[in-house]
């Protein structure tokens, strides 16, 4: 069935991990007749989380679409992850939403992923709700949370459902704009009444905040209530829906998940938030890169954005697109403006959870999932081909967390590498690399448990089975002083000899100078044929150093003199005597380990600088220079690499998870004598382990 004019919705909803999202969805859907029973995260039977990662974990790490209709209303529900680590499907969700349910523990109150979402809100204009979850636990608390929401966020944060009792003596919820009471539902079945004056004068003053927000939001609202007027029940709702709209107030709402109280409120107020075809969306100009917006309506030729990919051995290559100009139907062919290639629309499908449902015609503003596109992944824009548009693309903090992967057979090897290719495509949020001076795999991720879910998925989807390594430091070796270095390689035997014979120049270079061969030679003393082996033998031992067998760089090395034998001279011969030269001279040389340093910018609340610079300074960091990036204060640094290998994890701990951090190379530095002397112990012990 086609779909006709039909106002949609789509809400995102988030919290920090541990808030009862998860619960908050199941009892959505419950109350709204998707499902007639509500799923718990604790039996593993929720239609959020079915990724098995998911289930073991017992925490949300995809996007989930759970789709239902409220009154009239086709409601899209975004289901994101609590973890900051998985923020990709945190931004993706956000970006194609038209309001964002905040959910907060009762207990807990704001943490440190209610912040972060909050400034991801802002970034993307997002009207939403706040909704305190579990009152029904001991230590609940509403208005202390009410209090530390408004510190942290301004006055714009305003009661509007709040509980009756906290805890044990929760009994239900009291809607200050109407004054109505919700008893805990038995069931489904709600019941409201009157709110009684007593209970009125115990929360009067709360409702007087709400109103008095309300009022400042129009000059007639505003002037009746100065002049004592009773502002209408219909005024105040009016200029709710406006101020939501207008983000210029931002309400609090309470309820339980577990015995679904104030659950009903909750959804009635999402009549709030903006219709999904009336939404605004920033759009790039290919020529020029300026941008612009483009509002959406169904009556505009074609154009979407694709803002999730899954690559999955079993249900294959899904792109879940968020139409936001005109309309979508099945075998129509499209054009992928990012890529410039066409793509053919097969079938379209929505999802709940897992579940897919084919649907013949898909209009603005509403999401679809298409199947089998060949070159279309997370970001891309698919248009109409005589409309071509380029929606602005969805913006990633860089990752934080490195680990070396291996695999563990050879069976595995030739697994691995189509296997990261998957994971990539369905994750931008993940960076692989190849060391080229470690040799190794390197997976790059927002936090450890990113790391471990990519891990889990490259064995249990795809087969791969890989070992975990510490990223090796590519250290580098060099000299501090000239030197003249000899060598003879005379061997005989029973038939011909071998005979070189070679004197050379070792001279250091500028850091980053790579390595220079050059020859002096006069009358013949080494022919020239042989030249281009002494080259090659001093080449082969500037792969292995004398301190602790790292390359050897920024030296050049100056053939001058030698002998040879005419017989015995080969060119293997002079190869041995020219690496063995270089190694007898680089011992005289002031050998010397350097270290890779890298440009570290740290970005974090104000009130951890202290901490922060503490902690860079045990690390050998040498600071550069402060600056301010929105309300956080940003330190600049050089740091050693070995130093900030696990940077991520000590910045949670001394940020309380607030700080954020970006590298990238800068140059090589000569390590401290002391660091030097633990470099060259470790790599004697590895050498006497690996003998024994």
């Amino acid at each position: 069935m086609k779909d006709e004019k039909v106002t949609l919705r789509n809400v995102a909803l988030a919290s920090h991990a541990g808030a009862g999202k998860t619960s908050l969805s199941e009892a959505i859907l419950y109350l709204t007749g998707v499902t007639d029973r509500v799923g718990k995260v604790e039996e593993s039977n929720t239609l959020s989380d079915y990724d098995p990662e998911e289930i073991r974990r017992r925490t949300s790490i995809n996007l989930s679409l759970l789709p239902f209709s409220l009154n009239g209303i086709k409601v899209n529900l975004l289901d994101l992850p609590g973890f900051d680590d998985f923020v990709g499907e945190i931004k993706s969700g956000l970006k194609v939403s038209d309001g964002l349910l905040l959910l907060l523990s009762g207990i807990s109150g704001v943490e440190v992923g209610t912040e972060k979402i909050w400034g991801y809100a802002q970034d993307y204009e997002l009207p939403l709700f706040f909704f305190i979850n579990k009152m029904e636990r001991e230590g609940s608390t509403y208005f202390k949370n009410l209090e530390q929401l408004r510190n942290l966020f301004g006055s714009s944060i305003v009661p509007l459902v709040v509980p009756i009792g906290e805890g044990n003596s929760f009994t239900g919820v009291i809607d200050l704009l109407t004054w109505e009471t919700f008893d805990i539902p038995k069931g489904k079945e709600e019941k409201a009444s009157l709110t009684t004056e007593s209970v009125k004068k115990e929360y009067g003053r709360w409702r007087e905040m709400l109103v008095e927000r309300l009022a400042e939001l129009d000059d007639e609202l505003l002037t009746k209530y100065l002049e004592g007027e009773e502002l209408e029940i219909s005024e105040l709702n009016a200029a709710l829906e406006k101020g939501v709209r207008e983000r210029r107030v931002f309400p609090v709402l309470a309820g339980s998940a577990f015995n679904l109280s104030g659950i009903k409120r909750l959804l009635y107020y999402i009549k709030n938030f903006p219709e999904s075809n009336q939404k605004q969306m920033a759009i790039i100009d290919s020529k020029t890169g300026e941008k612009n917006t483009l509002i959406s309506s169904p009556e505009k030729l074609f154009s979407a954005f694709v803002f999730k990919t899954i690559a999955d051995p079993y249900v294959g290559q899904l792109n879940f697109l968020k139409i936001h100009t005109g309309r979508l139907t099945p075998d129509t062919v499209v054009l992928n403006s990012n890529k410039g290639k066409e793509e053919k629309i097969s079938q379209l499908y929505r999802m709940r959870g897992k579940n897919q449902f084919i649907v013949e015609e898909a209009i603005a503003g509403d999401i679809v999932i298409v199947a089998k596109l060949q070159d279309t992944t997370t970001n891309d824009t698919l248009c109409d081909k005589g409309s071509p548009v380029l929606y602005e693309p969805i913006s990633y903090p860089p990752p934080m967390v490195t680990v070396a992967i291996r695999p563990k057979s050879k069976g595995d090897e030739d697994k691995l590498s189509g296997a990261l290719q998957r994971v990539l495509i369905s994750d931008p949020t993940l960076k692989v690399s190849r060391d080229s001076n470690t040799n190794q795999v390197l997976i790059i991720g927002m936090g450890d448990i990113h790391v471990e879910t990519v891990v889990e998925k490259l064995q249990s989807k795809f087969g791969a089975k890989v070992i975990l390594e510490e990223p090796k430091i590519p250290y580098q070796e060099t000299v501090k002083i000239k030197v003249e270095s000899e060598y003879k390689h005379k061997k005989q035997t029973g038939g011909r000899g071998q005979y070189g014979h070679v004197f050379i120049r070792i001279e250091p270079l500028a850091r980053g100078g790579g390595f220079i061969f050059d020859e002096e030679l006069f009358g013949g003393s080494v022919p020239k044929n042989y030249v281009p082996s002494v080259e090659k033998g001093v080449k082969e031992a500037l792969l292995e150093g004398v301190l602790a067998g790292f390359p050897i760089v920024d030296i050049k090395v100056v053939l001058y003199d030698g002998s040879y034998h005419e017989v015995d001279s080969s060119d293997i011969s002079f190869k041995i005597a020219g690496q063995m030269a270089l190694k007898r001279g680089m011992q005289r040389a002031k050998p010397v380990i350097l270290e890779p340093v890298m440009k570290l910018i740290v970005t974090v609340p104000d009130k951890f600088m202290g901490d922060v610079i503490s902690d860079l300074n045990t690390r050998r960091a040498r600071i550069l220079g402060f600056g301010e990036e929105k309300n956080f204060k940003r330190i600049e640094s050089f740091s050693p690499m070995s130093e900030i290998l696990h940077y991520g994890a000590a910045l949670r701990s001394v940020t309380q998870g607030r700080g954020s951090y970006v590298q990238e190379f800068s140059h090589y530095e000569e390590v401290p004598a002391l660091v030097q002397e633990k470099i060259i112990a470790e790599h004697g012990k590895k050498i006497e382990e690996e003998e024994s």
